[in-house]
């Protein structure tokens, strides 16, 4: 059922016409959604820092690494007056791959790239500030499929200003998937 909206009617299926209808033929455009949802869902089994049996805490563990920092679009971590600001567009989000609360099937601790998440629910395209390179962040960041075509770039550098268009999300990592 790709892109079905059924008109707003949330008990469609009591209704014989086109409403409730399924047209099994895909166009173009679903063909394409289609592929990037499922490289999405390949995305994310990849990626056990998408996959995390716990909330995010924001603290630093016993060695001293926090799973989750928020990040404000200037490129500097959420304040706490960030999160009443009802006219901040936009906002990021940094999960650490060493910093996973799970074990393997050996026992050993799970490590992951790290990832940093840019939400925009902004009507128009907005503007982040990509962290400045230190011991927690990379020099550069590079754009996994499918998060490549909507940014329509492999790789961004710290402290490079990134445009991300209106009503999206994208990802960066810090490791190069193979493509």
């Amino acid at each position: 059922e790709l892109s079905r909206t059924q008109r707003g009617n949330n008990n469609a299926y009591c209704q014989d016409n086109e409403l409730s209808w399924l047209d099994w033929e895909l166009d173009e455009r679903d063909e394409a959604f289609l592929k990037f949802v499922q490289e999405l869902v390949a995305f994310r089994r990849r990626h056990p820092n998408f996959r995390r049996h716990h909330f995010l805490r924001g603290v630093p563990n016993s060695e001293g690494v926090t799973d989750a920092t928020w990040w404000h679009p200037d490129g500097t971590p959420m304040e706490p007056q960030d999160w009443v600001d009802h006219d901040l567009p936009a906002f990021g989000l940094l999960l650490r791959g060493d910093a996973l609360p799970r074990t393997d099937e050996r026992g050993r601790p799970m490590r992951d790239a790290s990832f940093m998440v840019l939400f925009n629910r902004a009507p128009r395209a907005s503007e982040f500030i990509v962290p400045p390179s230190d011991e927690m962040h990379p020099p550069i960041w590079y754009v996994p499929r499918p998060f490549s075509r909507i940014l329509r770039t492999n790789k961004v550098h710290a402290n490079q200003t990134l445009g991300v268009p209106a009503l999206s999300l994208v990802v960066l990592s810090t490791e190069r998937e193979k493509r």
